[in-house]
């Protein structure tokens, strides 16, 4: 154990880039418009599964010294899920706040643009529809 990590096989640091690679495409992905925000749920979802089975196959094992990393890395991966499957169910409102947003030329139309987004996932979640 002279070098710090060279316990760790290869296969094990590739497995675990990749999964961090998933996990930071996810969250990169969070920034995109629809309909392209769908990829950052697939990509979580992927980066989820992906981790859980990195967690499942370090057990009792030296790599199991980046398993804080994975953990705190699935977290993240569940938050991305979450926010990006919170567009996808606001997919009309998030649609018309784009649009907008698109003609806003003003700070205070953008603003307003904001204001009827928040008025609209308000009705939609009081109203139930």
């Amino acid at each position: 154990t002279g070098k710090p990590g060279a316990e760790i096989p290869p296969g094990a640091r590739r497995s675990l880039g990749s999964y961090l690679l998933l996990v930071l495409a996810a969250a990169l992905a969070t920034s995109l418009r629809l309909p392209w925000t769908i990829a950052a749920a697939v990509l979580a979802i992927a980066a989820i599964v992906v981790g859980i089975r990195l967690l499942r196959a370090s057990r009792g094992r030296p790599t199991a010294v980046w398993n804080p990393l994975v953990i705190a890395s699935l977290a993240m991966s569940g938050f991305v899920l979450l926010t990006s499957g919170a567009s996808i169910v606001a997919w009309d409102a998030q649609i018309a706040l784009q649009e907008c947003q698109d003609r806003a030329l003003t700070i205070s139309a953008k603003a307003q643009c904001q204001a009827e987004f928040s008025d609209s996932l308000l009705g939609r979640f009081t109203t139930g529809g």
